[in-house]
């Protein structure tokens, strides 16, 4: 009744046995990791957010105190966001018209106090046509500065005015 099988296809079964347990095996351990990563994962998501609901208790107090000091900030910017724009004189035109030059000139990391020493000594050497432009810039900046002076008129913000536009 009971027949054996030829020895090719018992040692083939086996392997395939052994493939199996192998591959289940393998799966089994990779199921385990996934659960590991997703509870270490939880976790890390949990601490995240109690941090940053502590950060949110913690900085409440800060963040009031900085929007009020916001809010004065914006009321005292809205007084002079109409007020014409100060007239340069012929130094500023100056270094208006040459900053770029030297910033391609000297390394990014350059301050602006050194850009600003080396443009003024540059104006001091210039030649007097040079200087001759730049005061003539300067007197039309002036005739418009005046000009915008003359229409504007003061409106503080608040007093049941409407915001300027």
């Amino acid at each position: 009744l009971f027949q054996q099988q030829p020895p090719q296809q018992q040692q083939f079964a086996q392997q395939q046995q052994q493939q199996q347990f192998a591959l289940q095996q393998q799966q089994d351990v990779e199921r385990l990791l996934l659960q590991d990563e997703n509870l270490a994962l939880k976790a890390i998501s949990n601490a995240v957010v109690a941090e940053v609901e502590r950060l949110k208790d913690a900085n409440q107090a800060q963040l009031t105190a900085q929007t009020a000091k916001h809010a004065e900030e914006l009321k005292s910017i809205s007084k002079r966001l109409h007020e014409p724009k100060k007239p340069r004189d012929a130094l500023r035109c100056f270094m208006r018209r040459n900053v770029r030059k030297l910033r391609e000139k000297y390394p990014p990391d350059t301050s602006n106090t050194e850009l600003k020493r080396i443009l003024t000594e540059m104006f001091r050497q210039a030649p007097p046509d040079v200087h001759a432009e730049m005061k003539r810039l300067a007197e039309k900046d002036k005739a418009r500065y005046e000009k915008e002076l003359a229409d504007y008129q003061y409106m503080p913000f608040g007093h049941n005015n409407k915001c300027p536009e």
